[in-house]
C-alpha cells in the first residue's frame, strides 16, 4: 500500500451508510476478521481499500491547530467522521482514490487530507472538484 488520504466529513457516518454508499459507486464489500478495512475498489491493477478511521479525526485534532483550524474552515463544521482510502502503488491510482473521495463529497460535506507531511494539503470539495474538472491526476499532489 502506499501513503493513505483521509476523507473527513462534519456528517455522523455510520459503517452501515458508507457500505449503503459504496454499493452504489461499484465497491465491494469484504470484511475479514481483524481487519479494519471493509470496502474494496477494484481496476485493472489498481486497488483502493477504506475503514471508518474516527481515531484519525481525534488525532488531528490533538495535532497541530493552525491545520485542524483550516479543516474546520473548509469543512465548514466540525470533523465527525474520518474515511481512510488506502491505495496500491500502481501509477493512476491516487487519481482513483480521489474520484472516490469526489463521490464521497457528492454525499456528505468532506474535505480530503493527503497526510503527506511537509507536503500536506487539505482541499475542500470544491477545489477538489475543480483538479478533477482541470485534468489533475494527483500523482504529485
Amino acid at each position: 500500500m502506499s501513503e493513505p488520504i483521509i476523507v473527513i466529513s462534519s456528517s455522523n457516518i455510520t459503517k452501515d451508510e458508507l457500505i449503503a454508499f459504496i454499493q452504489t459507486v461499484g465497491l465491494e464489500i469484504v470484511e475479514q476478521p481483524n481487519d479494519p478495512f471493509f470496502g474494496y475498489l477494484g481496476r485493472v491493477d489498481m486497488y483502493i481499500w477504506l475503514t471508518i478511521d474516527n481515531r484519525s479525526v481525534a488525532v488531528l485534532e490533538d495535532g497541530e491547530p493552525n491545520e485542524f483550524a483550516i479543516i474546520k474552515q473548509k469543512l465548514g463544521g466540525e470533523p465527525q467522521t474520518g474515511i481512510l482510502l488506502e491505495m496500491s502503488r500502481t501509477p493512476g491510482n491516487k487519481l482513483l482514490a480521489y474520484e472516490l473521495a469526489a463521490s464521497l463529497a457528492k454525499q456528505w460535506p468532506c474535505v480530503v487530507d493527503n497526510l503527506s507531511g511537509y507536503d500536506r494539503r487539505i482541499t475542500s470539495s470544491t477545489e477538489l472538484f475543480a483538479l478533477l474538472e482541470s485534468g489533475c491526476d494527483f500523482e504529485e499532489y
